[in-house]
């Protein structure tokens, strides 16, 4: 995923104001940053940004691990 450059000034304006580094609270840092993200998430409508990987991408490599585990010999099979 990649952040849009208003988007990383956001998050790093949140962070030299609250990091807990720079005497911030840690609790005001985590809601801070917590709206700045949903401030720049978007919505299906507005474009494809998944924080998660999509149900397809999970079944792919389900299946390109259990192929390969298949194609893999073993000490004994040999």
């Amino acid at each position: 995923m990649t952040r849009s450059a208003e988007h990383t000034a956001a998050r790093r304006a949140v962070a030299r104001a609250h990091h807990p580094d720079v005497g911030g609270d840690a609790d005001v840092y985590a809601a801070e940053l917590a709206a700045v993200e949903r401030r720049f998430a978007t919505t299906p409508e507005t474009g494809p940004v998944s924080f998660r990987a999509s149900p397809w991408k999970r079944r792919r490599r389900t299946l390109i691990r259990a192929l390969t585990r298949s194609r893999t010999k073993r000490y004994f099979d040999i």
